[in-house]
């Protein structure tokens, strides 16, 4: 069945048992819960619905610490009018941090059927670093405009200082198992009113300072791909932060970056980079530019960092950045390495790119090029004048093809005057 419909069922057989029951919601002295039922749509239907206390028809219902409030609702479709928010505020400043799985409270039986947002604020100290830990299934992040296919979506937020920073908003069935916070976090789980979710699927720890915004950890168990995003994206990232990506990747396989999108901002000090700890290197943490091809071909776990600058007051631009990691088997051809041998050449150039071919498979595995087996892109152009050593990370050759081109010079047109010009290429 879809959500929708199989919802739609849910809620029927509530009513039929239910009827015209009047809710209750009661919460304890010093929960820290704060529950609200407000109106969803601004632009009212025609038929208005009003919740019923007291014999009183309103249209916001607040209930506090210490509170028992009975309700009702005038009409029989709620949850086209109403959405439910519950919010509970947890103090690690000032006592100690109630660490371990999260529940939630009320539970969802005890709320009535509206969409609902459970949001849980944490504030810690600045030294203090904060780890959600998420249960199988594992979170997948999705960009602007995007949707979670059953409703149910997490966003998580950061605090630098008094400023509020995304770090992204989530839908399940991905890769990401934990996400490491400084300074307190805070966390807001969707769920759609014919979701029977009633667990939030996520833990809290203690961990030493991180020294930086965040650390986002991405297990793969197989072949896969996974798309990620800065924070605030598409919005700034924060001025000279420090965000880390922690992957997590079986040793048989191979780890391939690939930015999406990207901007970077106008410095004033330091410059934008990205760093990466990759097992093996004798040179970590290897640096690169936004601009530069990123690393492919990697065995086992690694880490990308993400480093803003001092920006320029008057203009500060802009640093963003969306990317893709895809992890693949390695092919026959991923420990061959060849080398095309243009030195002697002079006007020309060699280009190996992907052919348009359609996939009709879930899953795609990556064809990359890599020079000196590291540097791995989709295409790549080989110049005159030196020796390049190539390998691939692709399952399959065919689907790349080869471009060679040749400036031949025949200003004085007796040189080239049925001239044979054999086709050699490296």
């Amino acid at each position: 069945l879809e959500p929708a419909l199989l919802g739609a069922l849910l809620l029927g057989t509530a009513r039929l048992l239910r009827g015209t029951e009047a809710s209750e919601i009661a919460l304890p002295q010093r929960s820290g819960v704060t529950v609200s039922i407000k109106l969803g749509n601004p632009a009212l239907p025609v038929k208005i619905c009003y919740i019923v206390m007291s014999r009183q028809h309103i249209t916001e219902l607040i209930i506090r610490p210490g509170e028992r409030k009975s309700f009702t609702f005038s009409c029989s479709n709620p949850e086209k009018h109403f959405v439910l928010k519950i919010e509970k505020n947890i103090d690690c400043m000032s006592g100690p941090c109630p660490f371990g799985e999260v529940h939630l409270q009320p539970s969802t039986s005890e709320l009535p059927i509206l969409n609902r947002t459970f949001i849980w604020d944490v504030r810690a100290h600045k030294s203090i670093g904060l780890e959600l830990q998420f249960a199988t299934p594992r979170l997948r992040q999705i960009g602007p405009g995007e949707s979670c296919a059953d409703g149910v979506t997490h966003s998580i937020s950061g605090h630098i200082d008094a400023t509020e920073v995304r770090i992204g908003t989530f839908c399940s069935n991905g890769t990401v198992s934990r996400i490491k916070m400084q300074e307190g976090v805070k966390m807001a789980l969707h769920l759609p009113w014919f979701h029977r979710r009633n667990v939030s699927g996520f833990s809290i720890a203690n961990r030493s300072s991180i020294k930086r915004l965040c650390i986002i950890e991405s297990v793969f168990e197989g072949e896969g791909s996974a798309t990620l995003m800065s924070a605030n994206y598409p919005g700034g990232f924060p001025e000279d932060e420090l965000m880390t990506w922690q992957f997590v990747v079986p040793a048989h396989l191979r780890a391939s970056v690939s930015f999406l999108n990207f901007n970077v901002s106008n410095c004033e000090r330091k410059e934008e980079r990205v760093e990466y700890y990759i097992p093996g290197s004798t040179t970590n943490p290897e640096v690169f530019r936004l601009e530069d091809k990123q690393p492919g071909n990697m065995a086992g776990n690694f880490n990308l960092s993400l480093q803003g600058c001092d920006q320029d007051a008057q203009s500060p631009g802009i640093l963003r950045l969306q990317f893709q990691v895809l992890v693949q088997r390695p092919q026959d051809e991923s420990n061959k390495t060849y080398m095309v041998d243009l030195s002697r050449e002079r006007t020309m150039s060699l280009t190996i790119e992907p052919r348009p071919v359609k996939h009709g498979r879930r899953f795609v595995p990556g064809c990359f090029v890599c020079l000196e087996s590291r540097t791995c892109s989709t295409n790549v152009t080989l110049t005159a004048g030196s020796i390049h050593k190539i390998s691939f990370l692709c399952d399959d050759l065919t689907r790349l093809w080869v471009n060679v081109e040749k400036t031949l010079s025949c200003l004085d047109h007796r040189y080239c005057y049925r001239q044979s010009f054999k086709l050699q290429v490296p």
